[in-house]
């Protein structure tokens, strides 16, 4: 029969290796999201700019409907050259924005 603190230390070691998630195994989604949250900031868009991730990383992107063509597209250049992103899709059905 095994001591108990032995027992004991075997399940507290096992709890940790399941515990610790390599750094590469985030998902799909979640470095897509990350990388639109990034460039959502660099571009200064995230005030006016709504996304939703579709499917293992690709990315809906809602621009509202005065968004200068422009401002778009740099924010879809960006989210396109992306490696954490899959792919993307826009629409420009959001409601107007004041600030355009």
């Amino acid at each position: 029969m095994k001591p108990i603190a032995a027992v004991l230390g075997g399940v507290a070691l096992c709890a940790a290796c399941l515990a610790s998630v390599p750094a590469g195994a985030q998902s799909a989604s979640s470095r897509a999201e990350d990388a639109m949250d990034q460039i959502l900031f660099d571009q200064n868009a995230s005030d006016f700019v709504v996304y939703r991730i579709v499917n293992f990383g690709y990315i809906e992107v809602t621009f509202p409907s005065n968004t200068p063509r422009d401002v778009a597209n740099r924010i879809l250049d960006a989210a396109r050259k992306s490696p954490n992103i899959s792919g993307v899709r826009e629409n420009f059905r959001g409601a107007a924005c004041s600030r355009f």
